[in-house]
């Protein structure tokens, strides 16, 4: 069995070849092997291999791994954001088969959205020996469950059920349109108000400017001037 982070550096080394060059390319086709070789070298102490990631912390078959390096991190980044809980390796696995999980891993997060999400994606290969997890693991307690002689924390599976569809909220109806009554009633009754303003306006006042002329020809007079005609 070879050590975790040499099988994480030679997945990212893959995955960069495979990003760089074509997969016919030596070089992609180096990696793959040794990739491959990799993760049957893990196989040989066990049928299955259970490589999982959940809130940044990688998982060796259900075990919390505790070994840190940028290539850790890089995987755990990788398939969380393809929403990739993890990954399952069964003996017999072939290079073809991990060459369309490289395929995967290359996609773009919003590409694999569209396909449907990447456990349809390999459903849709069929792939006898490499499948996608669908358990994430948690830190389980002391006094959050488990029995009482459980000590110190653990790390525990768990499984995510799928999060129920939010029913869409319905469309408001539209408000009702009046009907002719209404309008003409509505009409008849602004009428009446603006009937009811020009009643109360003040009458216009008339005859201003003849007062006027009356008052200047008195002053004439008393002024002894000639009264203007």
């Amino acid at each position: 069995m070879s050590d975790f982070l040499d099988l994480v550096q030679a997945l990212q080394m893959a995955i960069k070849a495979l990003q760089m060059y074509s997969a016919a390319h030596p070089r992609a086709q180096g990696s793959l092997e040794n990739l491959t070789l990799q993760i049957e070298g893990w196989l040989e102490d066990a049928p299955t291999l259970h490589i999982a990631t959940s809130n940044g912390r990688m998982f060796v078959n259900g075990s919390p791994f505790e070994g840190q390096g940028i290539h850790l991190t890089t995987t755990a980044k990788t398939l969380s954001e393809r929403q990739i809980s993890g990954v399952i390796f069964s003996r017999g696995v072939t290079p073809e088969e991990v060459q369309v999980l490289l395929d995967l891993l290359i996609l773009k997060p919003a590409r694999i959205e569209e396909a449907g999400g990447a456990i349809r994606y390999m459903e849709e290969k069929k792939l006898p020996h490499i499948q996608l997890g669908q358990v994430q693991y948690r830190e389980v307690r002391e006094g959050e469950g488990g029995k009482q002689e459980d000590v110190g924390p653990a790390m525990k599976p768990i499984t995510v059920p799928a999060e129920p569809a939010t029913p869409a909220e319905p469309a408001p109806k539209p408000a009702p349109l009046p009907s002719l009554n209404a309008l003409q009633a509505l009409v008849e009754q602004w009428r009446r108000e603006f009937q009811q303003l020009a009643d109360r306006a003040p009458a216009k006042k008339t005859g201003t400017r003849q007062g006027t002329r009356g008052t200047a020809a008195d002053a004439a007079a008393r002024a002894g001037s000639p009264r203007p005609v």
